[in-house]
């Protein structure tokens, strides 16, 4: 992708890998409204449960009850984004389930971190389930 810029225009773009597990693809973004929105992002896990069973890899012709479960550690506050080709069936910021929007357009996921982690922890853990 090429881009240019006129003198004194500015644009940012956050690049990160998208994950494709069976046949949900998920990035996360980070906290959009700021410069280093990736920056915010302090681990990233992806299981994926099939019935009871439980993996990182699944096989490309099994998606019939399929859930992907992405738990993010995210420091700091405010408007948390990431990308899905599927509606997430739930937010969930540490044990509450939280409010999100979904663009079926785009594909983005927003939900707020209103306020800073507890002292105690450090980091928000986002749970999205798709």
């Amino acid at each position: 992708m090429s881009v240019s810029l006129k003198v004194l225009e500015h644009e940012i773009y956050t690049i990160t890998p998208i994950k494709v597990l069976g046949p949900v693809s998920f990035a996360p973004l980070g906290l959009i409204d700021m410069f280093n929105s990736g920056g915010a992002i302090e681990g990233l896990k992806y299981e994926v449960k099939t019935g009871s069973q439980s993996s990182e890899e699944i096989p490309e012709n099994l998606s019939i009850g399929l859930v992907v479960l992405v738990s993010i550690k995210v420091k700091g506050c405010g408007r948390f984004g990431a990308y899905s080709s599927a509606k997430p069936s739930k937010c969930k910021v540490g044990i509450s389930e939280v409010d999100f929007a979904y663009e079926l357009a785009s594909g983005l996921i927003t939900l707020n971190l209103d306020d800073m982690p507890p002292e105690d922890q450090k980091v928000h853990n986002v749970e999205i389930e798709l």
